[in-house]
């Protein structure tokens, strides 16, 4: 089985390896005879060389890719989030399809390339009628992995500029993936996602009557659909027709369609990879982590969240999987199919809004944390609100604290008592605050209404999760 090395350890199948193992495979195989020619025909375009852990990761992927009979089905494979640009726009297949920036660009190590929402996108140099290529008229595939999703709906990843070849993947509950491929009507539009967290989309045709909507290995959608003709337009990353994109790509391919076997070996092998290159981290939860924006208190407005602060913190991808309003029973959902995710370092904070149903909340919880790929997870405490069931020795106050007492005892080191540190933080000097205190409740300068954290607060959270992430070597 093939290796995918991490920053912090390798991920072999579903079990996390330690650092020093990661280090001894790496030095082993770098500078080494052992490297994959095509790993090896890379590095040599490379004007800088990536570090020993990442080449080990790459030689892993294309290793993988190859024993899984994928590496010929591709035309193009870009690495976005590479550690530097040049590497972010070589083709790691081939020595054609190099992108080129057209316009305003940004890219970020370890998170990838952007457009600037205007004019800037990414040219694949790819014309998909112009033959020699394994993308056909009847066996097609385009995909890409959004790193960050900040633009609003009907932005497009990949596609052409006019035509039937476009991949929308815009990832809010209200809208659904869709594209063309192939084929003239309307485009094929999978089912409204469950939430707001990313993965690896794709845009499959494995026949000239059927096209689908994968993601993360799973088909949302699938029809019969003709293949009716190939474009003469070129393929572009981050534009199509007249819609613009200011997502952040982390990865993206181009190559021929893939059954339904090959598209989960695919995704896996994609996911370890990004993974073990980004490491990056979910925070799951309901509106705590989705952070509540102004709601006419100006002084105590919330412009971020926690997991925006974190990412600042962390200078690495942390994805926001918060919704308001949500249970431990629907953040439960949302967060096990997610098979990209699961190998993520996961932050789980779920069970306020049905915190009087002990036994439901506890289980919800349970049931995340148990899928998480290397037990790389932490639970945060239940808070409490400026509500007076909630106040000390009060019967809402007593459940949430036996909850956050069961929680500690359950999970241990891995347990993080954010209520407490909201706490510590009060200001000594605010008399509103010195009167929380009194009922045990998280001062009123850290919130923006009774339970809900203004920026201060989640700055609190946000220190307190990156402090904790330090100490783990996650």
């Amino acid at each position: 089985m093939a290796f995918i090395s991490s920053r912090r350890g390798f991920l072999i199948g579903s079990a996390l390896v330690g650092a020093g193992a990661a280090a001894f495979l790496a030095n082993r195989f770098v500078g080494d005879d052992q490297f994959d020619p095509s790993t090896q025909a890379y590095l040599a375009r490379c004007e800088s060389q990536p570090s020993s852990l990442q080449a080990a990761a790459l030689n892993a992927l294309i290793v993988s890719l190859k024993g899984y009979g994928l590496w010929d089905k591709l035309d193009a494979l870009w690495d976005l989030q590479a550690e530097t640009p040049q590497r972010a726009l070589l083709n790691i297949k081939d020595q054609k399809f190099n992108l080129t920036l057209e316009g305003n660009t940004t890219h970020r190590p370890g998170f990838g390339l952007r457009g600037d929402g205007s004019t800037g996108f990414l040219r694949t140099g790819i014309r998909p009628n112009a033959g020699d290529l394994v993308f056909t008229l009847q066996s097609a595939m385009i995909g890409v992995f959004c790193a960050i999703n900040t633009n609003g709906g009907n932005s497009y990843a990949l596609g052409a500029i006019d035509g039937n070849l476009r991949l929308k993947t815009r990832q809010v509950p209200a809208e659904a993936p869709s594209g063309f491929l192939n084929d003239e009507g309307a485009p094929l539009n999978g089912p409204p996602m469950s939430g707001l967290l990313p993965g690896l989309v794709i845009l499959n045709r494995e026949a000239s009557y059927s096209v689908s909507v994968v993601k993360n290995g799973m088909r949302l959608v699938s029809e019969t659909r003709p293949a009716t003709q190939l474009m003469d337009d070129e393929i572009l990353i981050g534009r199509a027709g007249s819609r613009f994109s200011e997502e952040t790509y982390a990865f993206a391919f181009v190559g021929g369609g893939l059954d339904e076997g090959e598209m989960r070996a695919f995704n896996a092998v994609v996911r370890d990879y990004l993974i073990a290159s980004m490491t990056p981290i979910v925070c799951f939860g309901d509106s705590l982590t989705q952070g509540v924006r102004n709601r006419g208190r100006s002084p105590l407005a919330t412009t971020t969240s926690y997991p925006s602060q974190l990412e600042a913190l962390q200078n690495r991808v942390v994805f926001n999987g918060g919704i308001g309003g949500q249970t431990s029973i629907q953040i439960r959902e949302r967060a096990e199919p997610d098979n990209f995710m699961n190998a993520a370092v996961n932050i789980i904070w779920m069970g306020r809004n049905n915190y009087k149903d002990t036994d439901r909340v506890l289980a919800d919880i349970e049931s995340v944390a148990n899928r998480v790929v290397g037990g790389r997870f932490a639970v945060l405490s239940i808070l409490n609100g400026d509500y007076p069931p909630e106040h000390k020795d009060l019967d809402g106050y007593k459940i949430i604290m036996g909850l956050n007492d069961t929680l500690s005892k359950r999970y241990g080191d891995k347990y993080i008592d954010v209520r407490s540190q909201l706490l510590a933080a009060a200001n000594p000097n605010d008399p509103g605050d010195m009167a929380d205190i009194a009922d045990d409740v998280p001062p009123r300068s850290l919130r923006s209404d009774q339970l809900h954290l203004n920026d201060a607060g989640d700055t609190v959270i946000a220190k307190t999760v990156s402090e904790f992430l330090k100490k783990k070597g996650w």
